[in-house]
């Protein structure tokens, strides 16, 4: 289904007057509520007329649109927008990067001040932006594209109570107080139809618990009526595999009752075996290596060992040498001072007097 033309839609919504204050609130701008004169009194909002609601509805969704497809732009396309619509630098003044707020904001404003005529002289690269945005390259359906789209963004900010009255209005049978509905339905001229869904497959299975699991029985009957430990204890009993949910559970024991396929358990090697197979394969690394050392190798670690041999028998020597000057340096001293610790001693020994001396004297 298609859209309803912007223009035609718009001065549909003005007539409403449910839809009225939001009209005042949100399009028009604050100079446009007051009267021309001294006292600059509000003017209420039945008093505004339905062009000017309509003129003003139609400006703020065209803003609305483009907004949103602005926003949608790489920072590269809005500055390239921007370049064309600023004021020339002046002498000096220095081109600062703006942000995307700052792009947005500005682009918007110097476009919708005279909104049909910017999309007329659109051209060179600021056309290609807009048309690799849109659905099309025609000036004038650019602009009915973006005016539909801030209608609809507008539309979204009413109340779920006007936009049932605008429906019943307009005589949409919506039977529903979902937004997006009566939207697309205020947009399209017609309430969309409704999705064909696939009617949901009915789950038979038996109503009591078969006696045993055997062949016929299908996915369902043995989801309903039994547990995963009874399934993991069948498994078990006809040694297969016993890991899984209940779901793998019940496909592995189908494949078995139907088709005869048994999943087996992979056998478990024992710790010692597979120490032994490390080692075993640790072992033939080194022989490997040792085999592939180069004979050049052997001869320098062979004439390494006889230097370090040659010099160990050196260091032999000179040690039994130093040795030997030691003990001739020695002896004569322990010779010497023996005699005068003995006569020490005896001397010490003869001064003593004994008990029974001092006694008889």
């Amino acid at each position: 289904m298609s859209y309803v033309p912007s223009s035609k839609l718009i001065k549909d919504l003005v007539k409403q007057d449910c839809l009225k204050k939001n009209l005042y609130e949100t399009t028009l701008a604050p100079e446009q509520r007051l009267t021309k004169g001294g006292t600059k009194e509000a003017i209420p909002v039945e008093s505004v007329k339905r062009s000017v609601y309509e003129a003003s509805l139609t400006s703020h969704c065209q803003r609305l649109g483009l907004k949103s497809y602005l926003e949608q732009m790489s920072h590269s396309n809005l500055t390239t927008l921007y370049t064309s619509i600023r004021q020339p630098l002046a002498e000096g003044e220095k081109d600062i990067k703006k942000n995307k707020i700052f792009l947005t904001k500005r682009i918007t404003t110097a476009v919708t001040e005279d909104f049909n005529a910017y999309f007329d002289q659109l051209s060179g690269e600021d056309a290609q932006i807009f048309h690799a945005m849109t659905s099309s390259k025609i000036p004038s359906k650019i602009v009915e594209e973006l005016t539909l789209v801030g209608l609809e963004i507008f539309l979204f900010t009413v109340q779920a109570k006007v936009l049932s009255e605008i429906c019943t209005e307009f005589k949409y049978d919506v039977q529903s107080n979902n937004p997006t509905l009566m939207v697309t339905s205020i947009l399209m001229g017609a309430v969309p139809p409704k999705k064909e869904t696939q009617p949901k497959k009915k789950i038979t299975f038996s109503k009591t618990k078969p006696k045993s699991l055997k062949k016929g029985l299908t996915y369902h009957d043995i989801f309903q009526h039994y547990y995963v430990d009874e399934l993991s204890e069948f498994c078990r009993k006809h040694g297969m595999k016993i890991s899984g949910n209940k779901k793998e559970l019940i496909n592995r024991i189908l494949r078995f009752l139907n088709d005869g396929i048994k999943e087996v358990p992979k056998p478990k090697r024992s710790a010692d075996a597979a120490e032994e197979a490390a080692q075993a394969e640790e072992d033939d690394e080194d022989e490997d290596e040792v085999q592939e050392q180069p004979e050049e190798d052997q001869e320098e670690v062979e004439e390494e060992d006889d230097d370090q041999d040659a010099e160990l028998v050196e260091e032999d020597k000179e040690v039994e040498q130093e040795e030997e000057v030691d003990e001739k340096e020695v002896t004569p001293k322990v010779v010497m001072t023996l005699p005068t610790k003995l006569k020490k001693s005896s001397s010490s020994q003869s001064k003593i007097v004994s008990p029974s001396k001092k006694s008889t004297k």
